[in-house]
């Protein structure tokens, strides 16, 4: 199989999925409670909805920003070029115009959520994948439809008054123990957020203090961690890991430290953006 053909079935793939029409979401109901106590919970209940539909549809406008600059707009045909550009400028028009609106007006919200999905979904029609770099496409191609889920998400929502959900529980693959330490791989694409929290909540037995590493320890142990040889549990996984979180700030508003397995070496990357995660422990033996 040839390259052409390669990225024509990725892009025939992709226009089937997006091709696919989300159901018309029901109206918002009403809720009436019947005293003080439920009305308490209520306006509580709303608030938490309200701040966590805000909070996903920033992480997503986010997302669609680190995208413009990973997609080919320059291999476009000029007028695509600014059809292209137009609908990504609308899409963050009406996003930005969700976030501001969601407290006040949950249904003008939803609105502008779903023009905002429509302009951000003809954007992936005319982009032409085929032009991104073999060892990105699917991972940018992944990363597109998942923001443009989220968007589905959070549309429904709004239309039903229904909770956005917590992040799915990472599950651990196995215990790595290196010296002291203790080591997990939960997940190869999370938020630092998700990362932080992911590793925080883990109960492992025989292990104690679970965390996301800091720069020091996993720039310490990863050479090792990703060698299946010394590492029997997760190293032929770990190998091939490319950008890899730690908890450590470069500065305040300049984003924290990943490590690059490949390239041996440090970056700096912003909270939303998705890199894999690695949990260290203490070992605590029977």
């Amino acid at each position: 199989m040839n390259r052409m053909t390669y990225f024509l079935g990725l892009v025939i793939q992709l226009s089937f999925l997006l091709g696919q029409s989300a159901e018309a979401s029901p109206a918002l109901d009403q809720i009436k409670v019947s005293s003080a106590q439920e009305v308490m919970d209520s306006r509580s209940s709303l608030v938490n909805r309200t701040e966590a539909v805000r909070s996903r549809l920033k992480s997503t406008l986010a997302e669609f920003n680190e995208l413009a600059v990973d997609l080919p707009f320059g291999r476009l045909y000029r007028s695509w070029r600014e059809k292209v550009r137009e609908q990504y400028k609308e899409g963050a028009r009406q996003l930005t115009g969700a976030i501001q609106q969601v407290s006040d007006s949950p249904k003008a919200a939803m609105q502008q959520v779903r023009l905002a999905h429509g302009a951000y979904r003809e954007i992936g029609l005319l982009m032409p994948f085929y032009e991104v770099e073999t060892s990105k496409v699917n991972e940018i191609i992944s990363r597109y439809l998942i923001a443009l889920d989220s968007l589905e998400t959070v549309a429904l929502q709004l239309s039903t008054g229904a909770p956005v959900g917590p992040a799915p529980t990472p599950v651990p693959i196995g215990i790595w123990r290196n010296g002291q330490q203790t080591w997990t791989l939960i997940g190869n694409a999370m938020t630092l957020s998700d990362a932080v929290e992911g590793c925080r909540e883990l109960n492992l037995p025989n292990s104690s203090d679970w965390h996301l590493p800091t720069l020091r320890e996993l720039a310490q142990s990863f050479r090792a961690m990703k060698d299946p040889a010394r590492n029997r549990v997760f190293g032929d996984r770990a190998s091939k890991l490319v950008e890899v979180w730690t908890v450590d700030e470069k500065a305040p508003n300049l984003g924290y430290y990943y490590v690059n397995f490949q390239r041996e070496e440090t970056g700096v990357s912003a909270e939303h953006v998705k890199h894999a995660v690695i949990c260290v422990g203490l070992d605590q033996p029977n």
